[in-house]
């Protein structure tokens, strides 16, 4: 089972849920020409899917990261903002 490295884009706040291969470990998230990804590790060959959540949070931000459950991830800098991301692994 061959695993590679793929880059996913994130909107600037809130939840988003992130379908990925099953199996996949979410690895990072880097500013990239002005906006946030978030680079997972995948089986290319896995055909079921299973849905991580992310959150991204400006700074000064409430969290509502499902109870806090959700794991920080990594912070962010994009143009003269500030995010962080956390992410909660698929259930199952």
């Amino acid at each position: 089972m061959p695993r590679t490295i793929h880059k996913y884009p994130l909107k600037p706040s809130g939840e988003q849920p992130l379908p990925l291969p099953r199996g996949s470990r979410v690895l990072s998230a880097v500013e990239q020409n002005n906006s946030i990804v978030v680079y997972a590790e995948v089986d290319d060959q896995q055909q079921e899917t299973e849905t991580h959540t992310l959150y991204v949070y400006g700074t000064g931000h409430v969290l509502d990261h499902n109870g806090g459950a959700a794991k920080f991830i990594d912070t962010v800098k994009v143009g003269p903002y500030v995010f962080h991301v956390y992410h909660l692994p698929a259930v199952g």
